[in-house]
């Protein structure tokens, strides 16, 4: 008779019980529908004093969507939305695609609280998935950078079925609008054939990553005797001159999340040259 090692005793013991494991664990249980959200796009956006932004406001994998009843805080009057629509009395934000225009009994923006309650055409039935609800044009009218929100009001915000049942919002997600950074633009540059590389003229206006695409400062600097060069961008009361300004929008690739600057070089006795550059923090 042969008797078994330890070794083979206890790996018939564990072979059993790894095969019960695999089986439990090959069993993958159903998953749920994707939880229904709002959100305000960009959450975070860098805006300077009188410069405008666009939020939209999206229904995130919700079903059966008939009526949004959305309601939100902003800081006022440092923010001050645009209205959508002047020919209607008060100040209005734009319904998005899931809405018609015809279809808002309340559209407000007053004073620091924006109401708006739309529903789906008759024609259209319920709407399911993901999609714009509304669009908020904001200026920022405060004269001091600061950091200012623009926020759900949990509480009164109901997203309603066909049947006029309640859809439970699993998320909210505001918009924070800060002060754009400051940007220092440095670099070096030469020019063949001259003895020095001083006294080249370097020009740039800063605009905003998204547009309209308005400058937000600007600046001159002359290179040093080495063609080194470094200019702030600072918001000024007085325009940039017209001769240093773009004759184009900043190239769609590749894509910008803070600004853009404008870059135009003069060489003397040369043409000039011209660049768009990213500015996100580089």
């Amino acid at each position: 008779m042969t008797v078994a090692s330890p070794c083979k005793r206890l790996l018939a013991a564990i072979v059993p019980l790894c095969l019960v494991l695999v089986t439990m664990t090959g069993i993958i249980p159903a998953q749920g529908a994707p939880a229904t959200g709002v959100r305000l796009d960009p959450a975070t956006a860098h805006v300077g004093s009188g410069e405008t932004l666009t939020l939209t406001l999206w229904v995130d994998d919700v079903v059966d969507l008939y009526r949004a009843e959305i309601h939100l805080n902003y800081d006022w009057p440092a923010l001050t939305v645009q209205d959508a629509d002047p020919g209607r009395v008060s100040v209005q934000i734009a319904p998005g695609p899931i809405f018609c225009a015809s279809c808002t009994p309340w559209n407000e923006a007053i004073d620091g609280d924006i109401h708006f309650v739309a529903q789906r055409a008759p024609t259209s039935g319920a709407f399911s998935g993901s999609g714009v609800a509304a669009t908020i044009s904001i200026r920022v009218s405060a004269d001091e950078p600061g950091t200012y929100a623009v926020s759900f009001d949990q509480a009164a915000t109901r997203l309603l079925d066909s049947n006029d049942i309640p859809i439970p919002v699993a998320q909210f997600t505001d918009s924070e609008i800060a002060p754009p950074p400051i940007v220092t633009l440095t670099g070096w540059l030469t020019r063949q054939g001259w003895g020095d590389d001083e006294r080249s003229v370097v020009n740039a206006v800063l605009y905003p990553a998204y547009p309209p695409f308005e400058p937000v400062s600007w600046g001159q600097t002359c290179t040093d005797v080495n063609g080194d060069f470094e200019l702030a961008l600072t918001h000024r009361a007085q325009p940039p001159p017209a001769g240093i300004l773009p004759v184009d929008s900043p190239p769609s690739l590749p894509s910008c999340t803070t600004r853009w600057a404008f870059v135009r070089l003069n060489f003397t006795n040369y043409l000039d040259e011209c660049y768009w550059e990213c500015a996100d923090g580089d």
